[in-house]
């Protein structure tokens, strides 16, 4: 007796003894004895594409079906669209396509937390705290950059430390909901 079990994209053929069948109809919920002989292969194959072959093929096709062609259509001219590239409404993360806006919204949030810190703080303390707190230059280079020749550079770096923390108290009472 021959079943066809479908696995993946293909199909793969079992010949059973009637041993196996027996064991195999118990399987799939059916008594092959009372079953007349000529009608037990389909019966079984019947039972077999029930239980085993559609579930497979459904968990098969639902994982595979968006796996190809876009649904993009010709415009108004009649003309193709490029279809190598799927729609936005096909891809799981769409943010590629709105990679733009992005980048500006998170500039646009960048500038008005600066410009927010520059209103709080002094001139020269607002832009120390922004390098060092939300651009995360290291104090040691942000102190050599602006050190001037002749200035102990660990002095520098205890005085504008000491700063920081004063301003980030400020910035804390002027927006308590934050901590810095």
């Amino acid at each position: 007796m021959k079943v066809v079990i479908r696995y993946e994209t293909e199909r793969v053929t079992f010949n059973l003894s009637e041993e196996e069948a027996r064991q195999m109809g118990c399987c799939v919920n059916i008594d092959l004895e009372s079953i007349p002989e000529d009608e037990r292969e389909s019966k079984l194959q019947e039972a077999c594409d029930e239980h085993f072959n559609r579930p497979d093929y459904n968990n098969w096709h639902k994982y595979w079906r968006h796996q190809g062609e876009s649904k993009a259509q010709p415009d108004d001219e009649g003309e193709e669209l490029e279809s190598s590239e799927p729609l936005m409404s096909e891809v799981a993360d769409d943010r590629i396509f709105k990679k733009d806006m992005i980048e500006r919204e998170r500039k646009e949030s960048y500038e008005a937390v600066c410009q927010w810190i520059r209103n709080i703080l002094k001139p020269g303390v607002a832009e120390a705290f922004i390098a060092v707190k939300i651009d995360k230059v290291p104090i040691r280079k942000y102190v050599t950059e602006n050190a001037k020749p002749g200035d102990d550079i660990s002095k520098l770096e205890n005085n504008l430390s000491k700063k920081l923390t004063r301003a980030a108290e400020k910035l804390a009472v002027a927006y308590p909901e934050r901590s810095f």
